[in-house]
């Protein structure tokens, strides 16, 4: 999660963009997905947006996790950012309807 959020944000920069957004994916990166993200973001110097894709289609627990994962992170009392926390558009069945 760090080498390509690095990545793609120092991309960004050399191509003279300083504040980017990013969805996060990556079921098997909670907890600490977003952690990862900011580590990479902060050490880019670029301004960022960004929350953790929340989804059923592994499992309800690792539904839970990432929005856990968002809601934890936006919680952080050392990190002054503000989170949008994205919901996908997934078949029926797939995603929690009661979110």
């Amino acid at each position: 999660m760090y080498i390509g959020s690095l990545a793609n944000m120092l991309g960004n920069i050399r191509s003279g963009i300083t504040t980017t957004t990013d969805t996060a994916e990556g079921s098997y990166t909670i907890p600490g997905a977003l952690a990862s993200v900011y580590r990479a973001a902060d050490e880019a110097g670029i301004r960022a947006i960004f929350s953790f894709e929340t989804t059923g289609r592994i499992s309800q627990e690792n539904q839970e996790l990432g929005l856990r994962e968002n809601i934890d992170f936006h919680y952080c009392p050392i990190i002054n950012l503000v989170i949008a926390i994205v919901y996908k558009n997934h078949p029926p069945g797939i995603c929690n309807q009661n979110l």
